[in-house]
């Protein structure tokens, strides 16, 4: 299945004369249509964003998904580091870093998700576990077709992420999670709005 790759030059006006390419981890324009599944020798899986803090596949995407049988691919588990526990409101990125463009990510934004944040880490203190695996484990919670694609900068961050995959969540495991970080609490849009238009589905 091949899918177009437009620079970053193209598609974010502040990245233009970078000569960048947007990468894997970039947002797909993905619009649910009737097709094939996997057992009729067609389309196998998706691939889009899903995190707590990303949810709007859920609306349409998600049940069209699981009628025909199709697997998810779950990209931005973590919201780009923002619920992975280690992201403060006073952070950095380096040259190039996208982050520095995604409302999510702007002043006055970013605090109010770290909030919801440091309310999933009540949750992930409680149970003995971090962050992060308690937010990878929420999205693979979300139905057996589909698989978080996890990303790591460092070794110590992969090392985290892993423990992740065993994780078993409850019913009342979800409901607290539920209760954190409820859906549509998240502040500002994941990208600027020339990607945001273009992009298919919503935050």
């Amino acid at each position: 299945m091949r899918r177009s790759r437009p620079t970053c030059r193209r598609a974010w006006p502040p990245l233009r004369g970078a000569g960048r390419r947007c990468g894997g981890a970039g947002p797909r324009r993905y619009r649910p249509r009737p097709g094939r599944s996997l057992r009729d020798g067609g389309v196998g899986s998706r691939r889009a964003g899903h995190a707590l803090l990303s949810r709007a596949v859920e609306a349409d995407i998600l049940p069209t998904l699981r009628e025909l049988g199709i697997g998810l691919t779950a990209y931005g588990v973590l919201g780009r580091g923002l619920i992975s526990g280690h992201w403060s409101a006073g952070h950095v990125g380096g040259p190039g870093d996208l982050r520095g463009f995604s409302p999510r990510f702007s002043s006055g934004n970013v605090e109010h998700n770290l909030a919801l944040v440091e309310a999933l880490r009540r949750v992930a203190d409680a149970k003995g576990y971090t962050v992060a695996q308690l937010a990878i484990a929420w999205v693979a919670a979300q139905g057996e077709y589909i698989v978080p694609l996890v990303s790591a900068r460092t070794r110590e961050r992969l090392v985290e992420a892993l423990p992740a995959t065993e994780l078993d969540l409850t019913a009342n495991d979800l409901a607290e999670i539920e209760k954190a970080v409820p859906e549509g609490a998240a502040r500002g849009d994941r990208y600027p709005p020339a990607f945001m238009s273009s992009l298919g589905v919503g935050n």
